[in-house]
């Protein structure tokens, strides 16, 4: 079914090569592949979306997403070095009203998590990994802030990252307002509800 969907929107592109449906069409051919594992056929399809620069709207929001799921297949394939360098400079190109639409909230969330990667894999100086530590976390802050697919995986990880640091006798989570420092102590509780949960409900299938 997705091999078939691939090719009808394919059709789309050709017949529709410079609209907005053509944009729409190649990127959808891009998550069949994506979906059917053809990671390299998925990239060349989310790239032609990239390299197109327009300044209209509605085009930049489907290039967002088009550099979203590019940062997927990048990672699937291990070149999360070339997904960071993709978002950070897509990220850095975009107007900061731009940043708080859910498709450049998303990127920022794959970026974080390529971060995420890049710390528990190791970084030589403390000083590079501090600053990278920053980083994901203002990344996460953003994400956490605004509405998009991945706003409450965003607070979670920040309540994660606070309570690892409490732990580690690290310093504690920096908030900027007693509203973030409220937000946070409540996802910490609501993590904390559920973990008690899943282990509540292993304990009941496993006796």
């Amino acid at each position: 079914a997705l091999e078939t969907a691939s090719n009808q929107f394919g059709e789309l592109v050709e017949e529709y090569r410079d609209s907005l449906v053509g944009a729409t069409s190649r990127f959808y051919q891009g998550r069949c592949a994506q979906e059917l594992g053809a990671f390299e056929k998925a990239l060349a399809c989310y790239q032609d979306l990239i390299r197109a620069p327009t300044a209209d709207a509605e085009f930049r929001r489907w290039t967002a997403r088009a550099h979203r799921r590019r940062a997927e297949c990048l990672a699937a394939i291990d070149k999360r070095e070339d997904a960071v360098a993709d978002c950070e400079e897509w990220i850095a190109s975009s107007s900061p009203a731009e940043r708080k639409q859910p498709e450049w909230l998303e990127v920022q969330y794959r970026l974080a998590e390529a971060y995420q990667v890049r710390l528990k894999e190791g970084v030589d100086d403390a000083g590079d990994e501090k600053q990278l530590q920053t980083k994901m976390r203002n990344l996460l802050r953003d994400v956490s802030e605004h509405p998009n697919e991945f706003q409450q995986d965003a607070k979670l990880a920040l309540a994660s990252l606070g309570q690892r640091a409490k732990n580690d006798g690290g310093e504690a989570a920096d908030f900027k307002n007693f509203e973030e420092a409220f937000e946070a102590g409540k996802t910490s509780l609501e993590l904390w509800n559920s973990s008690m949960l899943a282990a509540k409900l292993a304990r009941e299938n496993n006796p």
